[in-house]
């Protein structure tokens, strides 16, 4: 409460507070459910590798995911249900797609739960749209019954097709209802964990004590993310203190997604047909062009990537028994007569660090755990298999399961890794 009436006594009283925590840890019975998830995308990927091997092929990068969709999908389109020859899907990659199951304008949601493999010519025919409405439009070959069957044959096997995206296939209300798009936004925005309930009603209570109207809400971490990611601002830890004013900035002005929305859908946006048009210029929007007209509507919150001035406040440390440097030694290793430094690769879940994805992709020999650990480089290996699109797959590993990678066990519960040693030339 100190910090609060701080900035209450030095900005006047505020109109609303938004709270994000960090993430907690979790659970054992999280940390259980979680390892055993692991364990079956090891098994799934494992499957997919294999299958290559035994066709001596090696898939580029981003077809891995499209492949692991495809065995997931038993080798099938999920919208016209077409057997998908995987000869085909690796030598022709571009006539296939992974479509948004639900428009990423409408859930916020890019993880694997809304993530489909599809023919190109299906995911053009249903655009916008959830599966359903989709079906309702009579462009498809097969009905929404056989269609529903197929997915709920899927989902009798957890390991093939999680809760959500059977969910997320069978949605049938109407997105393009504000109401139900309010929905989808709040399963992102909305953190319902203990210490963060017990902060807001700690707050609620404070203002209502002291009879003040401040709105105290609170969001969840992984919308704010979502958020960074499409504004394209840059988390750089290492470099200096900004990201914090920046997510301090992305936090408050989440909760008024709502708002913007609604205000840019008035004024622009109308459906018709299935289709988002905007209605100053009759252009059909796809869902790139969506967000980009959304982001128009946050341009000042753009503004604060280029600005400078920052002042930095540090707490004063007035122990007298602090090391004056923070030298780090680095052991030598000699490596075909050659001198090499062991170095690490530090922050390996940091959103924007893809110093570990150059060393796998160009020269995966020259992590140690290549040659002395090789079943948990296996498993690193996978993880970036499974999710080669994104600049760093272990933050997106990272973000979808809530848990760090781990080294090899035979339980599945080895120590977690967070540092990754290197060879590099002396």
């Amino acid at each position: 409460m100190r910090i609060i009436n701080a900035i209450i006594k030095k900005y006047g009283m505020p109109s609303e507070i938004v709270i994000e925590l960090a993430r907690e840890k979790n659970s054992d019975d999280k940390k259980k459910f979680l390892r055993d998830m692991n364990k079956r995308n090891e098994a799934i990927n494992k499957q997919v590798r294999d299958k290559l091997e035994s066709k001596d092929l090696n898939p580029s990068k981003g077809l891995f995911n499209k492949l692991r969709l495809w065995h997931l999908q038993d080798g099938m389109c999920m919208y016209s249900l077409k057997s998908i020859p995987i000869e085909d899907l690796i030598n022709q990659p571009q006539n296939y797609e992974i479509d948004h199951i639900i428009p990423r304008s409408v859930s916020f949601d890019d993880s694997q739960s809304n993530k489909v493999l599809v023919r190109n010519e299906e995911n053009q025919k249903k655009g916008n749209v959830t599966p359903f409405q989709y079906f309702q439009s009579n462009k498809t070959t097969v009905s929404y019954d056989k269609f529903k069957a197929h997915v709920l044959q899927l989902a009798k096997s957890s390991q093939k097709l999680s809760r959500k995206k059977k969910e997320y296939l069978l949605e049938e209300r109407d997105i393009n209802k504000f109401t139900v798009q309010k929905d989808f936004i709040n399963r992102n925005l909305v953190d319902t964990r203990y210490a963060t309930r017990e902060i807001l009603n700690t707050l609620q209570q404070f203002f209502a004590a002291n009879d003040q109207v401040v709105k105290v809400k609170s969001i969840n971490g992984a919308f704010t993310n979502y958020l960074r990611k499409l504004w394209d601002f840059k988390k750089d830890r290492g470099a200096d203190y900004k990201h914090h004013a920046e997510d301090a900035l992305i936090v408050a002005m989440a909760n008024h997604i709502f708002e913007y929305k609604r205000a840019f859908k008035a004024d622009h946006l109308i459906y018709a047909n299935d289709k988002m048009i905007d209605s100053e210029t009759g252009e059909i929007l796809s869902e790139d062009q969506f967000s980009a007209a959304f982001t128009e509507k946050m341009n000042k919150i753009v503004a604060v990537k280029n600005y400078n001035n920052y002042k930095y406040s540090h707490k004063i440390d007035m122990k007298p028994n602090r090391q004056l440097m923070n030298d780090t030694l680095f052991s030598t290793r000699i490596k075909d007569d050659q001198e090499y430094v062991i170095n690490k690769v530090k922050d390996i879940y940091d959103k924007d660090n893809d110093k570990l994805e150059k060393i796998i992709s160009k020269h995966p020999e020259n992590l140690l755990m290549y040659h002395h650990d090789p079943q948990t480089f296996e498993k690193l290996r996978q993880v970036f298999d499974q999710y080669s699109e994104v600049k760093n797959p272990l933050h997106q590993f990272y973000k979808e399961t809530g848990d760090y990678l781990r080294k090899y066990s035979k339980k599945g519960n080895g120590p977690v890794i967070k540092s990754i040693k290197y060879y590099a030339k002396n």
